[in-house]
């Protein structure tokens, strides 16, 4: 079991999941290495296996980049989900965002993230997918790079959450065809 940022045990499995969930990046599924669209027969860093590169070529290219991430991933544990454009889609369908409050979060509803419940703290829901998140962007400690504030992680590292904001971004554009405003890992 994982040992809590204060350093104690959670008191529950349910907890310890839900800790175990702030622990995971959301990644896609691309090389790594800039300008390369490769997205098939990727492999992991096999020190942090939090990046993927198409080649060992791309890989030692990247290296100067990736070297300080890779050493901060090691020490802090994370772990990396990758996922595809279609996996990202199937699981946060779009629908037409409500206007700010219009449609409020039914009683009992679960972060679409982490899978806390509004029972224990607030919830909202996304801006770009009308996703149902915690809303505990109000605690974050600026520079703590925290994944523990769903709405805001949903805003920096989802491809419907950045889009628009990227320059590339067409945002006149669905985001799925746009293109242009994929999260960087760097």
């Amino acid at each position: 079991m994982a040992t809590s940022s204060a350093g104690k045990r959670p008191a529950t499995k349910a907890e310890a999941k839900q800790e175990s969930r702030h622990d995971q990046w959301w990644y896609p599924a691309r090389c790594e290495y800039e300008g390369c669209d490769v997205k098939d027969n990727l492999k992991k860093c096999s020190a942090c296996n939090m990046v993927m590169y198409c080649c060992k070529e791309h890989q030692a290219s990247d290296w100067p980049l990736h070297k300080a991430d890779c050493k901060a991933f090691r020490r802090l544990g994370a772990r990396a989900t990758f996922y595809t454009d279609a996996e990202m889609l199937a699981r946060f369908p779009l629908t037409p965002p409500s206007p700010a409050g219009s449609e409020p979060v039914p009683k009992g509803a679960c972060c679409a993230l982490c899978n806390t419940t509004g029972k224990k703290v607030h919830m909202t829901r996304t801006r770009c997918c009308d996703q149902v998140v915690c809303d505990t962007s109000d605690n974050y400690q600026l520079g703590s790079y925290s994944r523990e504030f769903c709405e805001r992680s949903h805003q920096r590292y989802t491809l419907c959450g950045r889009h628009g904001v990227e320059k590339e971004c067409d945002a006149t554009k669905d985001w799925r065809q746009c293109g242009g405003g994929t999260p960087q890992a760097h």
